[in-house]
């Protein structure tokens, strides 16, 4: 007889083998051998980095319930984007030409209660170059462009404040406070996530150079169907700013936006229409992002977006605002690397952009670009950097 032992505590199967792993015919541990620590997932878990994605399925969180002592503090994130910016016209540099400071910004959240996340950005940007502009021209005429004359403009900014309340009941989330609104893909992102170097001018020229934000009360329905897609309705009553600053319409604004996004083995696919408006006034969109991803190293990304703006009428009756559309197609031949082309139109004038990005890690990226209307063109270097807590990648990034 073989003498009794004391029984050994079961030790749950955390390697990534397992976990994937349908095979039945694959031996378990043994009862007195710990199994192997996934440290990934113990640090995903301790980050609890649910920071949803843009322009796709939303992320899951890694876990429902606070995981750790630290669970309440909040995660803070820093993002560096600083440029160096040319214009070339006509063979001879443009005025306004240098480097510069795109934005630092702070990135802060935190579990308030088991019911709601709160997030405060706040960002320190330096005023752009006006690129052969009267300005632009007047301060290097004053000195101030070669650092001889009055210091940089810079500007603080709370971009995003706002409560995220998570655990809705029938499939509801809701956000109440200043935040990015939902509209199309690029105006959710912050402009260092984006994935070229400058504003389309289409998005630039109907919601404006950093897209549309507001204080709004913003609340998504995941639609419930069968099919294992997402549908996701939104809907959203908002203080009317971007149409109105100086708040003289009484009325508020609103918001509404459906989404599709659908996952087909190796294609991704996402479709979205969203309208916003006060009184008369009205901005509309459309959007399309389909991905294909062969593994980790290989993609290819399109994203279009096409965009209107519809004024209330004018002494003659004319509700026409600019429109404009952008595309863009990104291949990654290896894993930190992307190259992309965009072609934009805004009222029938044309633009077109290339860029390369390389990430020598998750939190280091170089970029360069490069935009013409064949008569003028500016090029720009790029270099952005993170610290702290990391977020998810925005939905172009393939990891």
């Amino acid at each position: 007889d073989t003498p009794d032992t004391p029984d050994t505590p079961d030790t749950p199967d955390t390697s990534n083998t397992a976990a994937e792993s349908d095979d039945s015919s694959v031996p378990p541990a043994p009862p007195s051998a710990p199994a192997p620590v996934d440290l990934d997932a113990e640090i995903a878990a301790f980050l609890g980095d649910d920071v949803p994605a843009v322009g796709g399925a939303p992320a899951t969180p890694v876990s429902a319930a606070p995981s750790s002592k630290n669970a309440f503090n909040p995660r803070i994130t820093a993002f560096g984007d600083l440029f160096a910016t040319v214009g070339v016209d006509r063979g001879g540099v443009m005025p306004g030409s240098g480097p510069w400071l795109r934005s630092f910004e702070m990135d802060i959240r935190a579990d308030v209660d088991p019911f709601a996340k709160a997030v405060a950005v706040v960002a320190m940007e330096q005023e752009p170059p006006e690129l052969g502009g009267p300005d632009a021209a007047a301060a290097e005429e004053d000195g101030e462009a070669d650092g001889h004359g009055e210091a940089a403009s810079f500007g603080v900014s709370p971009e995003e404040v706002y409560i995220d309340l998570v655990s809705l009941p029938a499939g509801l989330s809701a956000r109440i406070g200043q935040q990015k609104l939902p509209f199309g893909l690029t105006n959710r992102m912050h402009a260092h996530d984006w994935p070229w170097p400058d504003a389309p001018p289409a998005f630039a020229g109907v919601l404006g150079e950093e897209g549309m934000a507001d204080v709004a009360g913003v609340v998504d329905w995941r639609v419930p169907n069968p099919w294992s897609v997402a549908f996701t309705l939104t809907g959203a009553v908002t203080s009317g700013d971007v149409f109105d600053p100086e708040r003289e319409t009484a009325a508020p604004g609103w918001l509404g936006r459906a989404e599709y996004f659908g996952d087909y083995g190796q294609i991704e696919l996402g479709l979205g229409v969203s309208s916003s408006g006060l009184s008369g006034d009205r901005k509309d969109g459309a959007d399309l992002m389909l991905r294909w991803r062969k593994d980790s190293w290989h993609s290819v990304v399109l994203i279009a977006e096409g965009f209107r703006a519809v004024h209330a009428p004018d002494a003659e009756g004319d509700t026409a605002g600019p429109m404009g559309w952008t595309s863009t197609l990104q291949l990654q031949p290896t894993r930190p690397l992307y190259i992309g082309l965009r072609v934009d139109q805004l009222e029938g004038d044309w633009q077109y952009a290339g860029y390369l990005s390389y990430y020598t890690s998750e939190f280091l990226r170089l970029r360069a670009g490069a935009t013409t209307d064949l008569d003028q063109v500016v090029a720009n270097a790029q270099l952005t950097f993170v610290w702290g807590s990391h977020p998810v990648e925005p939905y172009w990034v393939n990891r």
